[in-house]
């Protein structure tokens, strides 16, 4: 007894220590859990932990709200994820997952999209890594995270399209001033070879001015748009219409008729419509209406089915007879409407008789001009 009974203490000292040690490192265990638990039901990003051969998962509760579920809504397995990859990506998908499975690669990084509860595309982030292999290579567990980029994605698509058109607006406004270039300096051309007189050269000086005015005018309605590609013809034949009641003092005289329904045409088709409208509302004022009379000019833009438009510019005025179509074609402002037609690849029919007025019809089609 003498010589047990210190045995018996030290070993029952030991015991109780091995116990005390045991208690501190289960606490501390489950200290551990519960903070990992917190941190995994706190985070913003999903998280995920795959058993390869089984094919099931953890998802943490970030990971179901991304995609707008409730925890444990879905059933946490391989086979739900493969399920919500949008088909477009899920071949790639697939390939990183495999290649890390087969031990090609040891981290997942790849981008897809998956399906949210509402039927939209959430954009994920997705990267992971194999913390556990069998003898064969093969891959026996994997974990990783979900990160939502889907508000990233669509800045970056704004912001592609944004360069896009940035780039398309920069070759449009060079061909556009080449070819408004061109055009002025055609018409500067057709005016020049009629000018005999000091009067002719400052009413040409006055015809140039009101044809260039009306292409600015449609190229200012066309930057007031969107797509810096089409012009609203209602709002830029009003701008047309009063430009020129003051530029030739007949707003008292001669009323402007305007209808036009919400026809957007391209800036290619808009401004041969615009210089047509300018010569024979021009003519108009100028030949229709001799010694101060009054009258009315009307204009309308049509649609009249199968993408075909019609323009019609009519007036009260004095009008002429069918006999002269050789002097009313031989005029510059009427040739210049000849020409504008033809570049529309259009159609005028012309109607008109002596104390009748004048009704132009010009038919087009509604696309870009070929």
């Amino acid at each position: 007894m003498i010589i047990l009974y210190p045995l018996a203490t030290v070993l029952a000292g030991k015991i109780l220590s091995d116990q005390v040690s045991a208690i501190r490192n289960l606490k501390a265990l489950r200290d551990s859990e519960e903070r990992f638990k917190l941190s995994m039901e706190a985070t913003s990003d999903g998280l995920w932990d795959l058993d390869v051969a089984s094919d099931r998962a953890y998802y943490n509760p970030a990971y179901y709200h991304i995609l707008g579920y409730k925890p444990d809504e879905f059933e946490a397995a391989g086979q739900t994820w493969r399920r919500l990859v949008h088909p477009d990506d899920y071949g790639r998908a697939l390939a990183a997952d495999r290649d890390c499975i087969e031990g090609r690669q040891d981290f997942i990084e790849t981008e897809y999209r998956m399906k949210a509860k509402n039927g939209d595309w959430r954009w994920i982030y997705a990267r992971g890594k194999c913390i556990s292999r069998g003898k064969d290579g093969r891959a026996l567990r994997l974990v990783g995270t979900h990160l939502d980029i889907t508000d990233r994605k669509v800045a970056e698509e704004r912001l592609r399209r944004s360069l896009a058109e940035k780039e398309v607006l920069l070759r449009e406004v060079h061909h556009r001033v080449k070819n408004n270039l061109n055009v002025i300096s055609s018409l500067l051309n057709l005016q020049s070879a009629v000018i005999e007189t000091p009067e002719q050269a400052l009413a040409a000086f006055q015809n140039s001015r009101d044809r260039i005015k009306a292409m600015s005018l449609a190229h200012e309605e066309l930057y007031k748009s969107q797509d810096y590609s089409h012009v609203d013809m209602s709002e830029y034949l009003g701008e047309l219409f009063n430009q020129l009641l003051v530029a030739y003092a007949a707003k008292d005289r001669i009323s402007l008729s305007l209808d036009v329904k919400r026809i957007v045409l391209s800036v290619n088709a808009a401004i041969p419509c615009g210089l047509i409208i300018n010569e024979l509302i021009t003519n108009a004022f100028k030949y229709a209406y001799p010694g101060g009379r009054q009258g009315e000019v009307r204009v309308s833009l049509s649609e009249l089915g199968d993408g075909l438009l019609e323009l019609r510019i009519a007036d009260d005025g004095i009008g002429f007879s069918q006999d002269q179509p050789a002097t009313v074609g031989s005029s510059l402002g009427l040739t210049l409407v000849n020409l504008l037609v033809e570049q529309l690849g259009g159609g005028i029919q012309v109607s008109s008789s002596i104390g009748s007025g004048s009704d132009f019809r010009i038919r087009f089609r509604g696309g870009d001009p070929a």
